[in-house]
């Protein structure tokens, strides 16, 4: 089935990728490739044609670059895996570092929370940052040391109850 028949560029439901984000990358595939199989998309010139319509004009010169891009014999997955190399930060290893929870937690000692969407805030980026930093330590490792990254303890300094709404 021709690609005419994917949503055009700007329809709301065509993949989006925020190249100020590359995290997102792989969602972005990921919806494209929901794409391919319910319009029947296969054929491989034609997915990489199809993931190079929906990024903006800078990045489509960048994935344009691939060696698999204009080359028949290389798969969609072969230009997929090099466009992934463009953006080394947007490995899942590499999504959230320690140093990101440190900045995290003394960003919120030097600037007080005002309000409960402060701390609502603060609590959402926390858990996400630590779960995924959890997920990736050997849990055998961390009990041993007796580690714990509970919310609690970070922002014990500060009494919900004083918020307002």
């Amino acid at each position: 089935m021709p690609d005419y028949d994917l949503p055009t560029r700007n329809d709301v439901s065509a993949p989006w990728f925020n190249e100020d984000n590359p995290h997102e990358l792989a969602g972005y595939f990921k919806e494209l490739e929901y794409l391919f199989e319910r319009h029947r998309v296969s054929d491989a010139a034609q997915r990489k044609q199809s993931a190079v319509r929906y990024v903006s004009a800078d990045v489509r010169e960048l994935w344009q670059c691939a060696a698999s891009w204009d080359d028949p014999t290389r798969s969609y997955e072969a230009f997929k895996a090099e466009v992934h190399a463009f953006y080394p930060e947007a490995t899942d290893t590499l999504r959230y570092t320690t140093w990101d929870l440190s900045a995290l937690v003394n960003e919120r000692a030097r600037c007080e929370m005002e309000s409960v969407e402060d701390l609502g805030a603060f609590y959402r980026k926390f858990m996400v940052i630590s779960t995924f930093l959890i997920k990736r330590i050997d849990s055998r490792h961390w009990n041993k040391r007796g580690g714990s990254l509970a919310p609690s303890r970070v922002i014990k300094r500060r009494d919900c109850r004083n918020f307002s709404s």
